[in-house]
């Protein structure tokens, strides 16, 4: 709502290979390598209120396009 608010992009970020790093459920760090994919920045200014779900959806499709658990940098 405030990057739509504001007319300010929003910037999709997307994190591989964590999970192996900090397993779910643990505290305890393990040694490894994560993959940070930056994705090109999301234009708000065609969005309002009732449509950030749209939004929403966008940024969600370019996160998941990104992902690859399997990533072993």
């Amino acid at each position: 709502m405030i990057a739509i608010a504001r007319k300010i992009p929003i910037l999709p970020v997307t994190v591989n290979g964590s999970r192996r790093v900090l397993p779910k459920g643990s505290l305890v760090v393990k040694p490894g390598k994560i993959q940070v994919v930056i994705g090109d920045p999301i234009d708000t200014s065609g969005y309002a209120t009732d449509t950030v779900q749209e939004l929403i959806d966008k940024t969600r499709q370019v996160v998941i396009a990104n992902f690859n658990p399997e990533h072993i940098p």
